[in-house]
């Protein structure tokens, strides 16, 4: 009787729990999609485009052509017509013009060698993007330690002569007057350019001076002497094709020397004619004259043509 009461009380509270008919039916709220945090939520998908581009390498960094480059500079410097800045690179093109007391300091853009120039003074730099300086007039310092390695040498051309070294520490005073050479370490060697007998000298501590009687020529004696030495570099580059009775060995080194010759005369010949032009813009007889130089320094810098040597006659050696 007791189990019949339970079961009855069971159904009505079942009975009690149904929805009465017609009754909407009750449903779960819909989760809120807007939040990224909400159960089940999910982004809607993205728009279709176009697929993202692969990542690019890193442009190559230009390296720095072969020349001089300008590290610091004070006062007055002037080049191509407008004010020479830091960082600037040289490569001859256009004379360097320095004002008085002005200061120029150089570094060779791959070997590192340094020079510092004080004015008044013009000049070139790095032309070819060698190691070398044509100084018209002005003072330059060198640094020595700076790009020392073997066989390799600074060229500083002047109006008075050529000077070479290989580590020094020295200052060169170009005037109208004098050229001044002060060595305090190391040693500088000395090509004239006035003078037919006048030999390389090697100037080591101390200072010299070289008056322009007879040490410095004009324009014209430089240039003479620059097509003459070339011309001289050139006929024994072609010489050592052709047989001969002397050792190889011994026509090389006189072709070694008549290349080193050529090369002081005509360094100092673009000294004399810088300094002789006058003026940044060089005139139409000074031009005349640098084409001249251009044609001389091919002459002694050149390689022999075998083809060329064989139908002139000459037989190369074996």
């Amino acid at each position: 009787m007791a189990f019949r009461r339970f079961c009855l009380l069971a159904l009505l509270a079942l009975g009690c729990e149904r929805e009465p008919p017609g009754a909407a039916p009750t449903q779960a709220p819909a989760p809120d999609r807007s939040s990224p945090s909400a159960p089940g939520a999910s982004e809607p998908p993205a728009p279709a485009g176009p697929a993202p581009a692969a990542a690019q390498p890193p442009a190559p960094v230009p390296v720095s052509r072969v020349a001089c480059r300008v590290m610091s500079v004070s006062g007055s410097a002037q080049h191509a017509g407008a004010s020479l800045a830091v960082g600037a690179t040289l490569d001859r093109q256009e004379p360097v013009e320095l004002g008085a007391g002005s200061t120029l300091h150089l570094v060779h853009t791959v070997s590192s060698r340094q020079w510092t120039l004080t004015g008044p003074a013009r000049l070139f730099a790095c032309d070819r993007g060698e190691e070398e300086i044509v100084l018209a007039r002005g003072t330059l310092r060198t640094e020595p330690g700076s790009g020392v390695r073997p066989g390799a040498e600074v060229w500083v051309g002047t109006p008075f002569g050529s000077l070479r070294y290989s580590d020094a520490r020295a200052e060169l005073a170009v005037t109208d007057e004098a050229l001044r050479v002060r060595v305090s370490a190391g040693s500088v060697w000395f090509a004239p350019a006035g003078g037919e007998a006048l030999a390389e000298r090697e100037l080591t501590t101390g200072t010299a001076t070289f008056p322009a009687r007879p040490y410095r020529a004009t324009s014209a004696q430089a240039t003479a002497g620059c097509e003459r030495a070339a011309s001289a570099a050139e006929a024994l580059a072609t010489a050592l094709l052709s047989p001969s009775a002397e050792p190889l060995g011994a026509r090389a080194r006189e072709h070694v020397r008549a290349r080193q010759r050529a090369h002081a005369s005509c360094s100092s010949a673009l000294a004399a004619l810088l300094a002789s032009d006058g003026g940044a813009t060089p005139d139409e007889r000074s031009q005349a004259g640098y084409s001249a130089l251009a044609r001389s320094d091919r002459q002694w810098r050149g390689v022999p043509d075998r083809a060329a040597s064989a139908r002139a006659g000459v037989s190369p050696s074996q």
